[in-house]
């Protein structure tokens, strides 16, 4: 903390800091800050942020969170005295890409399987459901396929209070299951929705 050569009665921002909106898990950056300080003996002074003289709550790097930092000021300090800046707009974050994983390699009519998520972000629950095709899903991933054909499934991990919902879609195909003598396979394709990789094996 730099001490001041005088006596400060106060301090006001004269430029605000070039960014103030963010979005959840970026770090606060304060350059373009710039503060007139105002000395009891009537003189003034600007003082920029890069200077280093001047000290900020939260600090320069802290990262930024919908719940802490959204609507808050940040209050700068030189000298035994304050000012606020103009609040901060913090949003929610893109989860991480959702995957879909656990297919088996050969799906039969009649067969069941438990698919699960990899990816996603934050605390969302994820929902389960079947997009198209003969097969249903339960509320654990838990696939029956109905019939032979192509099938797809679709997993939503939802919102929370720092990241935006996603969603995954896999695209199956089941047939008939071989006979002793042997018959055809079946397995499973990537599939894409609304910008949300997925997942399938092979």
């Amino acid at each position: 903390i730099t001490t001041p050569e005088k006596t400060v009665s106060t301090i006001i921002i004269s430029k605000q800091p070039n960014k103030l909106s963010y979005t959840s898990g970026q770090k606060l950056n304060l350059s373009g800050l710039s503060v007139q300080v105002n000395y009891k003996d009537n003189t003034n002074k600007t003082i920029l942020w890069e200077s280093g003289k001047l000290t900020a709550e939260p600090a320069q790097e802290t990262v930024l969170t919908v719940a802490n930092h959204n609507g808050k000021t940040i209050t700068i300090s030189y000298g035994g005295q304050t000012a606020q800046t103009d609040e901060l707009t913090v949003g929610k974050a893109e989860q991480a890409t959702l995957s879909i994983t656990g297919a088996p390699g050969k799906i039969y009519k009649g067969s069941s399987f438990t698919l699960q998520t990899s990816g996603g972000s934050g605390e969302g629950a994820v929902t389960w459901s079947v997009v198209s095709g003969s097969a249903t899903v339960d509320a654990n991933g838990t696939v029956t396929v109905t019939d032979t054909g192509e099938f797809q499934i679709k997993a939503v991990k939802a919102e929370d209070g720092e990241y935006n919902q996603t969603e995954a879609l896999i695209t199956l195909t089941a047939v008939e299951k071989p006979d002793s003598s042997g018959g055809s396979s079946g397995g499973g394709s990537t599939g894409r929705k609304k910008g949300s990789y997925s997942n399938g094996c092979l």
